[in-house]
């Protein structure tokens, strides 16, 4: 290779990097949605991690390719995730090392909105393999200075809006601050700088099959850097729950891509894409680009711990009281007559149950003062200013109501409480009058405990929304 090529081929390079895409390209962004978007971190509930490997171009020169672990899940502080990303990339005689740390905070709109919010800061280290560089004059003006190594930070933001469950968009902004990367003292040679890119992704869930494990999600992944094509992928991906998932996805001026993946024991999951170049790239490249992934997702379970009751000392001995006298008075009852004995009965038995639904009441005014753990405040809610109705018009009665849906067409609400008899046979709406909304209830208790007990089996069992609505009229 002469001195010229080369030159020629390091020169068009940094203006690639400068204005065109520099953040590669994933296949795996829908199974890992947090490898441009750092809101994601903590998405799922989970703990994720990722390896990824992609290749591309390696039919010609030496290719490129790029390696990947990322790692996010819930953070300590509530509402909040974190992430870490590490990452190499390499392309001819450049190569790039990154490691960057991420946080998200998550914003519940309401029951059936949210809004997250991430950012990432991390240390990028960019190299030139000098060594590759075959030149007739060593002392070449432009190689004279060049440092094959050069450092700089960068910043990543990103946005996430969720509504009805069902439906997500996300924007992102990779490469933040557009720091130059700079091999050259030199200003006018020897140089790029990290491109903005401005990421906008859109997702819908739909459930056509009998089968609620099956999931079909198109989605469009939108990409702008000023100076470069506007680019757009658009993908359908159909998942089945626990088994694997499958798509198809259409790259603008690009290439055609097909995605196949498999849960293995619902934790492993291993996945390949495969992309056939098309378009006018093809006039330069007619190869295939791979791309491998390997992922395991840590459980987060929420602990139960099981609350053995200790009776209060004070209300065995109120028992064995009232038990005795009870004793007493039934033998004094049979010294008189039938409707002496009739009386002296209804009374004594009106005056026990009363005194026995006084001891019932302080149990539950104990389990209910008992403070709450961290966990449960997550999933706790007051029914402020609402006024909660029976579907035949009954007040409903104060307590805890383990919810699982809001709806406010009768339609959803029947689909909805067919899915959850499945697991509580015993599932019901309630009414809340104050803005005609129905309630999926699968489980009502006067005591928090029972209520929690409902929950966490119905979270173990399904990966729907659950939580617990305190009503006090």
């Amino acid at each position: 290779m002469n001195k010229t090529y080369l030159i020629i081929l390091f020169v068009i390079s940094l203006c690639a990097f400068s204005s065109a895409q520099q953040v590669p390209f994933y296949n795996h962004n829908i199974i890992n949605p947090f490898v441009y978007n750092p809101a994601m971190a903590g998405y799922s509930g989970d703990m994720n991690a990722y390896v990824v490997r992609n290749q591309r171009f390696m039919g010609y020169g030496t290719g490129a390719s790029s390696n990947m672990l990322t790692l996010e899940g819930d953070f300590i502080i509530p509402n909040s995730g974190f992430g870490m990303i590490l990452n190499q990339n390499s392309i001819g005689i450049m190569q790039q090392v990154s490691a960057q740390l991420s946080y998200s905070y998550h914003l519940k709109i309401n029951e059936s909105n949210d809004l997250r919010f991430g950012l990432s800061g991390g240390y990028l280290d960019n190299r030139i393999n000098t060594s590759e560089i075959d030149v007739a004059q060593l002392d070449d003006p432009f190689l004279v200075g060049l440092r094959p190594n050069v450092g700089s930070f960068d910043f990543n933001f990103g946005a996430s809006y969720s509504f009805r469950e069902n439906t997500r968009i996300g924007f992102s902004v990779p490469q933040l601050i557009g720091n130059k990367v700079k091999y050259s003292k030199e200003d006018s040679r020897g140089y790029y700088s990290l491109a903005r890119h401005f990421m906008l992704s859109a997702e819908h869930d739909f459930r056509f099959f009998t089968d609620e494990n099956i999931i079909l999600k198109p989605q469009v992944l939108a990409r702008y850097i000023p100076g470069a094509p506007f680019q757009y992928d658009i993908t359908a991906h159909l998942d089945y729950k626990n088994i694997g998932w499958f798509s198809a996805t259409y790259k603008s001026d690009y290439a055609v891509q097909f995605n196949l993946g498999f849960h293995i024991k619902e934790n492993v999951h291993v996945g390949y894409s495969y992309e056939y170049v098309v378009g006018s790239f093809r006039n330069y490249y007619s190869g295939f680009n791979h791309e491998f992934l390997l992922g395991y997702t840590f459980k987060s379970g929420k602990s139960k711990e099981v609350e053995v009751m200790i009776p209060d000392p004070e209300v065995v001995k109120e028992n064995e009281r009232l038990s005795k006298e009870l004793e007493d008075k039934e033998r004094e009852i049979k010294k008189k007559d039938s409707l002496f004995e009739e009386e002296v009965e209804r009374r004594v038995e009106e005056e026990l149950r009363r005194r026995l639904a006084e001891i019932e009441k302080d149990k539950e005014e104990e389990v209910d003062n008992e403070p709450i753990t961290k966990d449960e405040e997550e999933d706790l809610r007051e029914a402020t200013g609402y006024y909660f109705v029976e579907t035949d018009g009954s007040d409903s009665p104060d307590g805890y109501y383990v919810v699982v849906g809001v709806y406010s067409s009768d339609e959803n609400t029947a689909k909805n409480i067919e899915r959850a008899k499945k697991i509580f046979p015993d599932a019901y709406t309630v009414i809340n009058k104050s803005n005609t909304y129905n309630y999926v209830v699968i489980e009502y208790s006067k005591q928090r405990k029972e209520a929690f007990d409902a929950l966490y089996k119905y979270r173990d069992t399904t990966d729907k929304s659950v939580w617990i609505l305190r009503y006090r009229k």
